[in-house]
């Protein structure tokens, strides 16, 4: 398959017989942070003609506003294929790059860090990425459970994850206790 890619672009509308002009540019704005984009990188639950699952690279920012998805197989995963697909992503963006990306899936810290380093994007790991998020419960619907290659039973990563736990500062260890009126 090949990559699609949209951009949103507000067009004049027509309003009994009268054109109004486009929505003004800062409506993109107050709708997110276009600097921020949010990346899934997974597979899903599509088999290929070999029988082997599907990866899938998302991408969008936090408005939605572009939205990018692609599906590779899955002996291409990697940081060196992952960093040529976001540059030509941001090559197709008019060469802006984003001021950092966002990503949910613990699993995919060293592919994704190592990519976005080699094009100087900041990589952050949140739990935040509710535009992929709710755009991937969408493609559920409208995309993965009409492929013919879809497959119920395979797994795939959309598990809940707990945070890792992390040392905490020496100075925020409790390791005396009073009890103060």
């Amino acid at each position: 398959r090949k990559a699609a890619s949209r951009l949103f672009v507000p067009q004049a509308i027509e309003a009994e017989g009268q054109a109004t002009s486009p929505e003004p540019a800062d409506t993109v704005d107050a709708l997110g942070d276009d600097t921020v984009w949010q990346l899934d990188f997974c597979s899903r639950p599509l088999l290929d003609e070999r029988g082997k699952k599907k990866w899938e690279l998302l991408v969008c920012n936090t408005s939605r506003t572009f939205e990018h998805s692609e599906f590779l197989p899955n002996n291409k995963i990697n940081s060196v294929v992952l960093r040529d697909k976001l540059a030509k992503i941001i090559e197709e963006q008019g060469g802006k790059k984003p001021r950092k990306v966002l990503y949910f899936r613990t699993q995919l810290q060293t592919i994704v860090t190592r990519a976005l380093e080699e094009l100087d994007i900041k990589a952050v790991a949140s739990k935040r990425c509710f535009s992929i998020m709710t755009w991937l419960d969408e493609r559920v619907e409208t995309v993965y459970k009409t492929d013919p290659g879809y497959d119920p039973k395979a797994s795939t990563g959309f598990v809940v994850q707990e945070a890792i736990p992390k040392d905490i500062k020496d100075a925020l260890r409790g390791e005396m206790w009073l009890f103060v009126q």
